[in-house]
């Protein structure tokens, strides 16, 4: 467990990181983009290279059309850790409504090689 602390709004108790972004995942299921959204940036304030907070950061971005926001957080992503196939797959989901189409085939030819059992990778090719 990270022994991080996150500071919560409204005098609510410190969590930890981790039990922070169990929360953030539960407003997210819950369809709460814009609380999980904000327990995400509070995680990566204090430990900025949380790959989980980014990555749900992108995927909170492409739930509300921001493809753009989105490709950033999965490129920040892959910065810190470049061998996790879903983070290039993630990058491809917003790089195809951006236009982006080529940069996307490669990006998910790159999270191919990485994971080349991955069906849904090759699925979204085809």
């Amino acid at each position: 467990m990270d022994g991080k602390q996150v500071q919560q709004a409204d005098n609510q108790p410190q969590l930890t990181v981790d039990a922070t972004f169990s929360q953030a995942v539960e407003f997210f299921n819950a369809e709460k983009y814009i609380e999980a959204d904000k327990l995400c940036t509070a995680i990566i304030q204090k430990a900025p290279n949380h790959i989980d907070a980014i990555n749900l950061l992108g995927i909170i971005a492409q739930k509300v059309n921001r493809h753009d926001l989105a490709v950033e957080m999965f490129q920040k992503a892959i910065n810190i850790d470049n061998n996790i196939a879903l983070l290039y797959y993630n990058l491809a989901t917003s790089l195809y409504p951006l236009g982006r189409i080529q940069e996307a085939v490669q990006v998910l030819n790159t999270a191919l090689k990485i994971a080349p059992e991955n069906i849904q990778i090759a699925n979204y090719l085809n």
